[in-house]
């Protein structure tokens, strides 16, 4: 459940998940400045026309909920490359659906393993601390993504090579 093939120490893993991480975050903040200008632009034209009574939070959030489904896809692109970087088996070329069902891997996994993270934040933020338990969310959440999310990954990946479990 937690291993990787070919086996990987914890060194390996380590660079395996930054370089699926900055990718990651390459693509979301790509599609995040490309949607929030189109956004933008929209906000803009529709305030002009005399919509004033338009909810810019709902707008954002609308922003924010269109960045993260356009971030799917890319994200599995993202973590494809990773691996083909990092010597894993991985496929050349990857269709879109492939490519979105290895992000909905991703978020999904990462949303379990992000789990313990959330919950240890808590009690920072009610002390007035919100910075200090982000950062202890972030550090618990590497190697629980390491050993969670990443063995799911490479699996998804060698299913799509056409390699049996």
């Amino acid at each position: 459940m937690f291993e990787m093939d070919p086996e990987m120490d914890f060194g390996e893993r380590l660079s395996l998940w930054w370089s699926c991480f900055w990718r990651q975050m390459a693509f979301a903040a790509l599609a995040a400045v490309v949607v929030m200008a189109v956004f933008g632009i929209f906000v803009v034209i529709w305030m002009k026309d005399g919509h004033h009574h338009a909810s810019p939070g709902g707008i954002g959030a609308l922003a924010g909920l269109i960045v993260a489904v356009v971030a799917i896809p890319f994200t599995g692109d993202a973590i494809r490359r990773a691996f083909i970087v990092q010597d894993l088996t991985a496929p050349r070329r990857i269709d879109f659906w492939s490519a979105t069902m290895l992000g909905l891997t991703t978020f999904g996994w990462g949303i379990i393993a992000g789990l313990p993270g959330s919950l240890v934040t808590e009690p920072f933020h009610k002390i007035g601390h919100p910075f200090m338990g982000l950062l202890v969310s972030f550090v618990i959440g590497i190697p629980l993504t390491m050993y969670i999310v990443l063995p799911r990954q490479a699996r998804r990946l060698r299913l799509q090579c056409g390699y049996d479990e």
